[in-house]
């Protein structure tokens, strides 16, 4: 993303945070049927697009940068009122449907982003947030909640297989699979790409005797690793890789 100006950035931030980190499991559910949830997502989208709008009388930009505060909520409710009713309609597509809402999502703000403002127009106060931490916010963001949520959609008939039945602490396996995709970026960002494989070592020694003894499960942790590597490289070498 070094071609991209901190505006966008700043704004993809945004939306990963209202999309996945601040939306609940109860409000993801509770839009797909109630106007008011929909609306309490939106009304999150909004408050957060302030601080890039807010951001914009600093350098003079804000006529453009409310323009573009309107168009990506109005852009963001039609994107999310067709999506809710299509996966009504056909549910058996949600990991379709999820993937071109984002990419819709994403793409619109990448184009706003880079047509409204030049790379050079605007930038934030080094004191506060610069480049490198802004890109590291986006990659550490990107890697948690919305790599969980694909990865249920996409391996959604392993998940909820008896044959891999979860045993232990309610959302320790997520928390785990953020922790290691964290640490993975971590590592490739100073060059060490063979510490990355020490996390993966010290995971198979906790589940080691599950791992031996249930097939399944087996099998099953393998997909989500290999998931993970091949996840947080992505990001990697699209967010943070020069």
């Amino acid at each position: 993303m070094s071609h991209f100006n901190q505006w966008t950035i700043m704004v993809l931030i945004v939306h990963f945070l209202g999309d996945f980190q601040l939306q609940s499991p109860q409000l993801a559910v509770d839009k797909q049927h109630k106007r008011q949830a929909l609306a309490t997502h939106l009304a999150i989208h909004g408050i957060l697009l302030l601080y890039p709008l807010i951001r914009s009388l600093y350098y003079q930009v804000f006529w453009p940068a409310f323009y573009a505060y309107l168009m990506l909520l109005i852009s963001h409710s039609l994107i999310d009122f067709i999506k809710i009713g299509f996966d009504k309609l056909h549910p058996s597509y949600r990991l379709y449907t999820f993937l071109i809402d984002q990419v819709l999502h994403i793409g619109l703000i990448i184009l706003l982003g880079q047509v409204i403002f030049s790379a050079s127009l605007v930038s934030i106060d080094p004191a506060f947030l610069n480049r490198q931490m802004l890109t590291w916010l986006l990659a550490i963001l990107m890697v948690c909640k919305p790599a969980n949520v694909l990865f249920k959609l996409a391996f959604s008939p392993y998940h909820h297989s008896q044959a891999i039945k979860q045993e232990g602490l309610q959302g320790a396996g997520a928390l785990i699979g953020n922790l290691e995709r964290i640490l993975s970026l971590i590592f490739l960002g100073m060059g060490q790409v063979n510490a990355i494989g020490l996390i993966y070592t010290a995971k198979s020694i906790a589940r080691f005797k599950r791992l031996e003894e249930d097939k399944g499960f087996a099998e099953y942790y393998l997909i989500g690793t290999l998931y993970s590597i091949l996840y947080a490289l992505c990001v990697y070498f699209l967010v943070l890789a020069r």
